[in-house]
């Protein structure tokens, strides 16, 4: 789910490495693309999250990552379907220019955590580790113009580096069968 100040990168030209904030208003997700010379038509603009501090883009790569410590907010990272511009746009301009389709480049992991032994069930869980056989976790680079969504290879993460991840519980109680302690984690 989208939440208001989530920060997505973008990338619109040659000279425009920026952010934009999204705004959720009565369900509806929606930013703005800020260019300082506005856009042309026929312009495509290039969108991934969650835009991290600092990172780089060359071109239209992008330096993205599943992290191998999470607390399970911002671990997915998303690309968009490469957005063409269809009307001019001036630097000022805040009219609706469509919509933009995000893709997972990763998935969603839920664990249940509980116990069926009542001398147990006040036990305080401190985290959860998902040791895998693969890669499931690190750092990549993600080339923004080869999205294609009618061909899955596109979405595919390149070699990563971890096979465990590891996410804080918070100090939770471990739960019951019926109630237990959900936690998730981001996994390639």
């Amino acid at each position: 789910e989208w939440t208001t100040g989530d920060q997505i990168g973008t990338f619109a030209g040659s000279s425009n490495n920026k952010y934009s904030e999204v705004t959720v208003t009565d369900g509806t997700a929606s930013f703005s693309v800020y260019s300082q010379n506005g856009l042309s038509v026929g312009e495509i603009l290039y969108f991934y999250y969650p835009r991290v501090e600092g990172s780089s883009m060359q071109k239209t790569a992008v330096t993205m990552s599943v992290p191998t410590d999470q607390d399970g907010k911002d671990d997915m990272p998303m690309v968009s379907l490469p957005f063409t511009v269809t009307e001019e746009s001036t630097s000022n301009n805040t009219d609706y220019a469509g919509e933009i389709r995000f893709a997972n480049l990763g998935a969603v992991i839920e664990f249940k955590v509980y116990t069926e032994t009542p001398e147990y069930a006040s036990e305080i869980v401190k985290s959860v580790s998902f040791v895998s056989d693969q890669k499931i976790a690190g750092g990549f680079e993600f080339d923004l113009t080869k999205v294609d969504y009618s061909d899955k290879t596109t979405l595919e993460i390149p070699e990563l580096s971890e096979n465990t991840v590891l996410v804080s519980a918070a100090d939770a109680v471990v739960g019951k069968k019926d109630t237990p302690l959900l936690v998730r984690m981001v996994v390639a």
